[in-house]
């Protein structure tokens, strides 16, 4: 899951975690109203790879490089 949220709605969230305490992300989005949106696949090298891949781990980080080899080859 990916949240994207305009910059404005700063304050109402700092607000929302720090004075209000809320710690559930759904019941601050409800007040704004949401979309979701469901993003396919992207290959890379002919392997399906999730458009917001989380590099966390140092694994993570070669498997990144590794796409980055595959779409250099492939000509991305």
């Amino acid at each position: 899951m990916v949240g994207l949220w305009p910059v404005s709605l700063r304050e109402d969230l700092r607000k929302a975690l720090v004075e209000e305490g809320l710690r559930k992300v759904d019941r601050w989005t409800e007040r704004h109203g949401i979309s979701h949106v469901e993003f396919e696949d992207v290959l890379i090298g002919g392997k399906a790879i999730d458009p917001f891949f989380n590099a966390n781990k140092p694994h993570d980080l070669d498997e990144v490089e590794e796409l980055l080899v595959l779409n250099e080859k492939s000509g991305g």
